[in-house]
């Protein structure tokens, strides 16, 4: 476990560097936030009183010192639209990605698995073909197009489920955002699940249970996806890390009110200090994503820790 604690170790260095790029790069955007915080009918001077109320006066390099100093002490600073504490805003909206992501990916999970089991124990047939086709086209589909197809589809034309709105892991305003966040994850779980489940069956406890009698079901449940389980563990933190660094269009076309909008807003309304701290917060619970899923994986094969130690 000696790499798992040293990796640990870097995430807050990691995420202390993504916050002085992201810092960088958003500061340098093009327009000017005091000009939108006071209106587009407000004087020279209401603007420069606004600039100097949020702070952006100073010294760039001041306001960067200020910036990471506030980091350090667990401040992300205020909203320029709200006034209320960054932090404060994310862990409301954050919540409800994670309903998001984590319902997108059990369902692309079921989905995946099955698809491609199916595809591997049916090998070299028209069903075996047609499975892993369908999976590499809802891998190629545009995040964006494929959610306006399903909102057109569902929800104007038959009017099934709502166009947009909130709610929780039981509401209909679900269902559309994570049907279109899960088919394309569902394609790559099932290329993989595939891949794998392929690759142990010609293992010698496999032919054993066959030569036997076992029937097929009951071999691929116990014998080829128990040997499975650890690559797509990793596979599916894999997957749910680009649902939460990339939810963020879903969450805009279906008013999803999740940290992906948040960070748009922020954006549209050159709000600085939100779009900062929404990128922030997305990166770290991309990299813990990651670093649990190793941690898992490790609990399923020991021997892959047993090098590192």
């Amino acid at each position: 476990m000696s790499r798992v604690l040293r990796q640990l170790v870097i995430i807050p260095l990691l995420a202390l560097g993504v916050a002085l790029v992201a810092y960088v790069l958003i500061d340098a955007l093009p327009g000017d936030p005091a000009r939108v915080v006071a209106g587009a009918g407000a004087d020279a001077g209401n603007v420069e009183a606004v600039r100097e109320q949020l702070g952006l006066d100073k010294p760039a390099a001041q306001r960067l010192l200020e910036y990471l100093g506030g980091l350090l002490r667990g401040d992300l600073g205020t909203s320029f639209q709200t006034g209320r504490p960054v932090l404060t805003e994310l862990l409301a909206v954050f919540p409800t990605t994670v309903q998001l992501a984590v319902v997108a990916e059990v369902v692309a999970l079921t989905a995946g698995l099955l698809i491609g089991a199916l595809a591997a124990l049916r090998g070299g047939r028209f069903a075996s073909n047609a499975l892993m086709t369908g999976s590499a086209v809802a891998v190629s589909l545009p995040m964006f197009a494929l959610a306006l197809l399903l909102q057109l589809v569902f929800a104007q034309w038959l009017g099934w489920l709502p166009p947009s709105g909130s709610g929780g892991i039981l509401s209909a305003a679900i269902v559309l955002p994570a049907v279109t966040c899960a088919i394309p994850s569902a394609g790559f779980v099932a290329r993989f699940a595939r891949a794998s489940i392929a690759g142990h069956l010609d293992d010698e406890h496999v032919r054993t249970a066959v030569a036997k009698g076992v029937r097929p079901a009951t071999v691929g449940r116990r014998h080829v996806l128990r040997v499975s389980y650890g690559p797509l563990i990793s596979v599916a933190a894999a997957d749910l890390s680009r649902l939460l660094g990339g939810v963020a269009i879903v969450e805009v076309i279906f008013s999803w009110p999740g940290a992906g909008k948040y960070a748009y807003d922020a954006l549209v309304h050159r709000d600085l200090p939100a779009l900062q701290g929404a990128l922030l917060a997305i990166t770290i619970v991309v990299l813990l994503t990651n670093q649990f899923a190793e941690i898992a994986y490790r609990l399923v094969d020991p021997r892959i820790g047993a090098h590192d130690d």
